[in-house]
């Protein structure tokens, strides 16, 4: 029944929409579902007592049984009373029907009632106004209401005043007020009175403002005060929310009262008025600052202050007192042991004219400002830091002018005067400090390191161009006293805030010596000279310091040296007044191949700030890490003397700044100066360390005059253009001359002689870390270039200008160059022995070419370098052209031989053949390089080749035999012998027949070699050695297109005789093998396979059994075109053959599944992916590489089904498809996953217990899914598709996850979602479109 309230109220019962009562369903059970359930549950319970009798003893399981019993018996009788009951149902049903319909009505009229109560309650509020007519009537009629009272006028206001009646007022009551001010006497404290709008604007400056008016037409008029607004809040807070607003904001309108009762009754009433008003602003602005005081103790500042008030309302503020001053007796009131004439404070008090003043001990001023201290800010803190601010930069400004003082008085040397240590602000514009520009001493060590460079950085209130800044700005910044020091660093002095002591703010870390220094700073101001000269002395060793850094060495402060009383007593004299302070640092030098250490001593004279250079010789004391001192040499020389006085003087601490000479920072000046005086111990090292070496090897030295060394250093400069000797070093190039013996000459090469003798000087030095040596060869070698042919005309002089090599060579001289890092002499001697014997080897072939004619025309463009030989081998045509290097290895001092641009496979019997005879003959080596010359371009085409062959050319195997005798192996199954007859011919031969085979390499003859060879390639065969005819004469010009064929026979035979292995255990052959064709049948088919023109593979598949037509001669044909097609891609070839034999063996109905399944996806894309049976895999075991296995035992079938997301199938990206594998079940119609990673995966049903990777393990799990789907697909289908073609249309939705590389996150996602896949679809694939697109 549907209830509908109307706006009123009411409520209608539309009776045509009554709906039928709802009576309830029967609420009974099906009887056989009672019985069911019953007998489960018995059935149930004797399972369970089953499984737990026989654990019990005899007594429990008698009662076991009896409880059972009886428990089912009361079942079973309570079933067989419900059942006769059963007959009874139809009666009770009817009966509970009725009861449903009574109380249904009997609810009806129930909540009819409550209606209809609720109906009465609601029709109260339905009554309609009382509505006011006659007013309405009126309003509408006449457009007025005529009833109002006449009492109402007599609140009604009078009409306001006319703008022009306003105006004329005011300017009426301005005049009268600016004439009472003109007449009356005002206080001077007054700012210039401003009258406006009928008031006068009173203001005195910090104090107060008011505004003031008369109470009459009449300059006789009283004043009256409007407002008054006092300024005594601080000004750290312009809105007035100071303590003056707390105070006596709640007392403003009593004192109104109180000053205008008294200036209305005063002669002089703005006389009176400021009285009374500035009294009070004193007071409270000197009530405001003691209440700051409180504030003061919770700064920073707090442990060096103390506040103490007078009687007379004044303010004593002592900071920088001592931490460790006892303050017996002070409080707040009483000044104890203070004293304001002794110690720094500041005093604010008030003065006989009644204005606040701040008085300070001792007196200090404000060097542009005299009203630096003001009281306008009201804040304590602020006055407190302007004070020590003040403070601060008097003292910093002492030290300045005590600075200042010291260096005028020092450089003052011809008129000396004496100045007082005082403050003297006025000096030199006003007292602002100018940096000191002071004359040098005429000392050109002294000069060199003189610095003078003095700053003083203030504060903006004490600067010129900041002076009206003062009190606005609230930053309050020590005054910094910055004393340049070298390298970019700097002392800065100022004043500690919170003691007034002086600080030491370094730019680099000297932290154990600046307490120190501060403390002797603090009690002698006097003192900063001294500590300013300690600073840049260690300035001065840092830049040392960092400098060696830079350079890669070591620096020390201190080192292990015990004095020797036995060496000279000199060095011991004068290391101990090196390190006898501690203005020195240690430099070490280590060198290559040195045992002992080498320092250099770096110290500054504290006068002059001029280091020295001293090289300390040690000795390790043997199982001790402590040195002896050997010997000390002093480092100097004209040339030092010119690079200390070429120091940049000025402001050589900017790292921008250079000087006039062009010279660049000083720090970069440091490092060039420390550079080359490392530069220069490294030669006087080395030379000492050569002199050794020389004296130890018994070889005869002795050092040239000055003259002499010149000399030859002018001829090196003149004969190397790469290697500038300009002298702008530390010292001068010092060099050793050193002479061979004869028995050391032949010791190196006996070649050797021809360069040197026993006489020839050989000149040895050390400079910019490398060794040279240099010596005029006694019978100069011609170095030259040839043409096309030795031909004069085509000679040209060889000049070595190869910036790569360590030698240079002009006109007999030779140069060699070694790094400090190398062992010079052994180099040396091998390069020597590499010039000997590349000259005899050129001797030896420029004879050859003077002798055989052949030779001027097959070796072109010769050239012979000091340590190379370098030749073109050209025989036939530019495409075998073949650059020839002839070089000496230097640590052997074996003669190598280098091929352009293909390899010679005889290099290594060429170099053994060179490097075994004792004359280094090259006889035979060059004829075998001139015959071998096209042989080795056309092999190396043939294993390295541009374009795909039929053969796989890491199948080919080269091996050298001898220096004329090459041996090529095809998978290590045959083998072609090739021997150089000459430059024009070669003998080929089978390696079987071959008397120098190795009994270890079992090598199969060639079968039909000769046959092929007569028809195909048109050449009689030979007898060889042993009688057999497998030996052919063969123009070298044929090589490369006979040996190619040779090759694409043999893996035509190689490829018959693997398809022949592997149909052996389930094919029988029919007809006697040939090396073109085989032909094998089994239980189903009959196959043949055949390599047309060795090249086209054919294989021909028919049924054996001629009734069978499953599959059809047509889809045996298709089958074998489609496994035709996969070979000819030459992509895993034997695979291919091995995968299409294996499905030979399946039963012809489970191969015609598999070629329905071809033909299947030989169609279009399956959303947008290509499937195809993958017929290779490269697993990594060899029981699994197979991609296609067939088990009949187990009726199983492994193969792999390809995803590809790529159009091509011939070349596939690895990241474009991805493979399925599974095993096929024929006779259970299942499918599973493959493991390919297990090895032992088809040799049982199980599958692997090891862990798979993720991808597989996805791979295994929709496999799993997917395979569930078949048998109803099959069902669905009615047998018309077959479970594989079921499995991959059903796989296609699982191929995204996979192809995007999931994580373990990403397969939980998997697991966790419960999709169901779509049905395949069962579609009847066009037979004949498969069947085109396959062919």
């Amino acid at each position: 029944m549907d209830q509908q309230q109307q706006p009123n109220g009411m409520m209608q019962m539309n009776g045509e929409q009554q709906n039928t009562p709802t009576i309830p369903q029967n609420r009974t059970i099906s009887l056989s579902l009672v019985i069911h359930r019953l007998v489960e549950q018995s059935y149930n319970s004797l399972l369970g007592l089953t499984e737990g009798l026989p654990k019990a003893n005899d007594l429990e399981r008698k009662k076991a049984i009896v409880d059972y019993l009886d428990s089912t018996r009361e079942k079973f009788l309570r079933l067989m009373v419900l059942i006769k009951w059963s007959e009874h149902v139809p009666t009770l049903t009817k009966a509970n029907n009725i009861i449903d319909i009574l109380n249904l009505e009997d609810s009806y009229l129930r909540e009819a009632a409550d209606l209809l109560i609720n109906t009465q309650f609601s029709l109260v509020n339905a009554r309609a106004p009382i509505y006011d007519v006659p007013t309405a009537i009126d309003v509408l009629t006449t457009g007025t209401y005529q009833r109002m009272p006449t009492n109402i006028k007599r609140v009604i206001p009078p009409p306001p005043l006319k703008p022009n009646q306003i105006e004329s007022a005011l300017e009426r009551l301005n005049d009268i007020i600016k004439y009472k001010l003109f007449i009356s006497e005002v206080p001077k404290e007054f700012q210039p009175i401003t009258v406006s709008d009928g008031k006068a604007h009173i203001v005195v400056d910090d104090e107060y403002e008011a505004y003031l008016t008369i109470d009459g037409g009449s300059e006789k008029s009283n004043w009256v005060i409007l407002s008054l607004n006092l300024f005594v809040y601080s000004k750290r807070n312009l809105n007035g929310e100071g303590p003056i607003k707390v105070a006596y904001d709640n007392k403003m309108k009593y004192v109104l009262d109180r000053v205008q009762n008294r200036i209305t009754s005063s002669a002089q009433p703005l006389f009176e008025l400021h009285n009374i008003v500035h009294y009070l602003c004193i007071s409270s602005q000197m009530d405001i600052l003691a209440s700051q005081v409180e504030n003061l103790k919770k700064t920073i500042l707090k442990n060096n202050i103390r506040c103490v008030f007078g009687k007379d309302q004044s303010i004593t503020v002592f900071y920088w007192l001592p931490e460790d001053f006892n303050l017996v007796g002070v409080t707040q009131h009483t000044l104890g042991n203070l004293m304001p004439n002794k110690h720094t404070n500041f005093k604010i008090y008030i003065d006989e004219h009644q204005k606040i003043k701040i008085s300070h001990y001792p007196p200090i001023t404000h060097p542009k400002n005299e009203n630096y201290f003001k009281i306008a800010s009201l804040n304590l803190e602020t006055i407190l830091l302007q004070a020590i601010e003040l403070n601060a930069y008097d003292k910093v400004y002492l030290l300045n002018s005590l600075l200042l003082d010291n260096r005028i008085t020092a450089s003052n040397t011809t008129s000396p005067s004496t100045l007082s240590p005082t403050i003297n602000r006025n000096i030199n514009n006003g007292g602002k400090p100018n940096l000191l520009s002071t004359k040098q001493s005429n000392n050109p060590l002294s000069r060199s390191f003189h610095l003078n460079d003095i700053k003083l950085i203030m504060s903006s209130r004490f600067s010129d161009e900041n002076q009206n800044d003062s009190n606005g700005n609230n930053d309050h910044l020590p005054t910094v006293l910055r004393v340049m020091l070298y390298g970019s660093k700097f002392l800065d002095i100022t004043v500690n805030f919170q003691n007034g002591k002086f600080s030491l703010i370094k730019s680099s870390n000297y932290i154990e010596f600046t307490s120190h220094l501060e403390q002797r700073l603090n009690r002698d101001p006097n003192e900063i000279e001294s500590i300013v000269n300690v600073f840049k002395l260690k300035s001065l060793l840092t830049c040392f310091e960092e400098a060696s850094l830079f350079l890669g060495l070591e620096c020390f402060n201190k080192i292990p040296l015990q004095m020797n009383s036995s060496s000279n007593s000199e060095s011991n004299q004068l290391a101990n007044e090196l390190f006898s302070e501690s203005n020195f640092i240690c430099v070490s030098i280590s060198l290559p191949k040195e045992n002992n250490p080498y320092y250099l001593v770096i110290s500054i004279k504290a006068t002059c700030f001029t280091p020295s250079f001293h090289l300390l010789f040690c000795k390790m004391i043997p199982k001790s890490a402590i040195m002896t001192l050997d010997s000390i040499i002093k480092l100097e020389s004209d040339q030092l003397n010119k690079l200390l006085k070429e120091c940049p003087i000025g402001s050589i601490s900017s790292s921008n700044n250079t000087n006039s000479n062009g010279n660049g920072p000083f720090q970069s000046y440091i490092s060039t100066l420390l550079e080359k005086i490392v530069e220069a111990s490294n030669q006087k090292i080395n030379l000492l360390s050569i002199q050794s070496f020389l004296k130890k090897e018994n070889i005869n030295y002795y050092q040239p005059s000055q003259d002499i060394e010149n000399n030859n250093n002018n001829n090196n400069k003149n004969n190397n253009d790469n290697n500038n000797n300009k002298n702008n070093g530390i010292t001068t190039t010092t060099s050793i001359i050193f002479l061979f013996n004869e028995q050391q000459i032949q010791k190196i090469s006996p070649f050797l002689s021809n360069h040197i003798s026993h006489q020839t000087p050989i000149t040895i030095s050390f400079k910019n870390g490398f060794y040279t040596l240099s010596f005029t060869q006694q019978r100069p070698f011609e170095y030259k270039k040839y043409g096309s042919g030795i031909g004069n005309a085509n000679i040209s002089s060889y000049e070595e200008n190869d910036s790569n090599e360590n030698y240079t060579y002009r006109k007999g001289n030779w140069i060699f160059k070694y790094q400090q890092t190398s062992d010079w002499f052994n180099s040396f001697c091998n390069d020597l022995m590499a010039i000997s014997k590349i000259t005899n080897i050129s001797s030896q072939l420029l004879k050859q070419m003077e002798t055989l004619e052949i030779y001027k025309q097959l070796i072109t463009h010769l050239t012979i370098k000091p340590m190379s030989i370098e030749f073109i081998c050209f025989v036939g045509s530019n495409q075998t052209r073949t650059n020839v290097t002839m070089f000496v290895e230097r640590k052997t001092g074996e003669i190598k031989l280098s091929f352009q641009p293909y390899s010679n496979p005889l290099l290594v019997y060429l170099e053994k053949d060179i490097n075994q005879s004792p004359t280094n003959d090259i006889t035979n080596s060059l004829r075998a390089i001139i015959n071998s010359n096209d042989i080795s371009a056309y092999i190396n085409s043939l294993i390295s080749p541009l374009e795909l062959t039929f053969y796989l050319p890491l199948e080919i195997l080269v091996i050298p035999r001898s220096i004329c005798q090459i041996r090529l192996l095809y998978k290590n199954l045959y083998g072609i012998d090739i021997k150089l007859i000459s430059h024009e011919y070669c003998a080929i031969s089978d390696s079987f027949y071959s008397l120098n085979s190795s009994k270890q390499v079992r090598l199969t003859s060639i079968n039909q070699l000769h046959s092929f060879m007569e028809q195909r390639v048109s050449l009689q065969a030979l007898d060889n050695p042993t009688g057999h005819r497998t030996s052919w004469l063969l123009p070298i010009k044929q090589f490369q297109k006979t040996i190619s064929r040779i090759f694409i026979y043999l893996n035509s035979l190689n490829t018959l005789k693997f398809a022949q292995n592997l149909m052996k255990p389930n094919f029988q052959p029919l007809v006697p093998s040939n090396p073109s064709s085989q032909k094998f049948s089994n239980d189903y088919f009959i196959a043949s396979f055949s390599i047309r023109d060795y090249t086209s593979f054919d294989i021909d598949v028919t049924n054996k059994n001629v009734e069978n037509s499953v599959p059809s001669n047509e889809e045996l044909a298709l089958f074998c075109q489609y496994f035709k097609k996969k070979v000819q891609q030459l992509n895993y070839r034997s695979q291919t053959i091995g995968s299409c034999i294996q499905m030979l063996t399946l039963p012809p109905k489970i191969l015609w599944e598999f070629i329905r399944v071809l033909l299947e996806i030989t169609g279009p894309k399956f959303d947008g992916y290509t499937i195809e049976i993958s017929l290779n895999t490269s697993s990594i075991h060899s029981k699994n590489k197979e991609s296609f296995i067939h088990i009949a035992d187990e009726n199983q079938v492994y193969f792999i089904l390809r995803y590809l997301n790529s159009s091509r199938t011939d070349i596939i990206p690895p990241d474009q498809f991805t493979d399925i594998p599974i095993i096929y079940n024929y006779n259970e119609k299942s499918i599973r996953y493959w493991n390919k990673l297990d090895p032992n995966v088809t040799s049982s049903t199980t599958l692997p217990k090891k862990s798979l990777p993720i991808v597989e393990e996805i791979k295994q799990k929709f496999v799993e899914e997917v395979a569930k789907l078949i048998p109803e697909a099959l069902i669905a289908s009615s047998g018309k598709s077959s479970p594989i073609s079921i499995f991959f249309k059903s796989f296609l939705p699982k191929i995204k996850p996979i192809f995007s590389n999931p994580t373990a996150s990403t397969l939980l996602l998997l697991q966790q979602q419960q999709q169901q896949p779509p049905q395949p679809q069962i579609e009847n694939n066009n037979f004949a479109s498969a069947s085109s697109s396959i062919r």
